[in-house]
């Protein structure tokens, strides 16, 4: 029998995955697990044992797109903006489902970021104050209640932004590198959605070692 460290490995991202691709990998290793006789561990962990990522709802239409970046003032990243048009979003399998922001919420809640009247942990950061002002793109959920979030006036020359997550009750930016220290090309939201993949399966795998004797 494969054990569980082994089919972690064997879907391993590929370069440059793209999103469907990303999305096929995760659900094609919760099945692996399944069959290798897991899925017992996995429901006594998690009390269920469906799919490893959820698309949720439809692609969003070029239309709804204007209307995002008019009601933000800003342009989307072009990775974030293709994710919207041919998948939605999604929700990965864990304890919280951590679900990407849904189309009709993007600019609801991206607002909500920079409003004076919300306190978040993370804004105590030193960099937060060195920001500016441009707005700030909710991308997903993180352990129900934490963002990742655009900072879209770092872009970079193809409009990429930089992705980092803000924590509410921690004065920290995590992954806020690309912020102090902006390299010449920001990471895609391919390269992000599939390292989410890979963060899923490493935490399933490491949750449901605990009932595998």
């Amino acid at each position: 029998m494969s054990t569980l460290p082994d089919l972690a490995r064997r879907f391993a991202a590929a370069p440059q995955e793209s999103f469907r691709s990303a999305i096929d990998r995760g659900n094609a290793w919760l099945e692996a697990v399944v069959a290798a006789g897991y899925e017992e561990a996995i429901v006594a962990e998690f009390g269920e044992c469906d799919e490893a990522v959820r698309v949720v709802g439809e692609p969003a239409s070029q239309e709804q797109i204007r209307g995002i970046e008019a009601e933000l003032g800003c342009a989307l990243p072009p990775s974030y903006r293709r994710f919207l048009c041919e998948v939605g979003a999604v929700a990965f399998f864990n304890y919280w489902w951590d679900e990407t922001t849904e189309i009709d919420a993007v600019a609801r809640i991206s607002k909500v970021l920079t409003d004076p009247a919300t306190d978040f942990g993370w804004r105590d950061d030193p960099i937060w104050h060195s920001l500016p002002t441009a707005p700030l793109v909710r991308v997903c959920d993180h352990h129900n209640g934490e963002e990742w979030f655009y900072v879209t006036a770092a872009h970079d020359s193809a409009g990429e932004a930089p992705l980092v997550l803000g924590f509410h009750d921690e004065p920290d930016l995590y992954f806020a590198d690309a912020l102090h220290n902006p390299p010449a090309t920001h990471a895609t939201f391919e390269h992000w959605l599939s390292d989410q993949v890979d963060r899923t399966i490493t935490f399933v795998t490491d949750r449901v070692s605990r009932h595998v004797r």
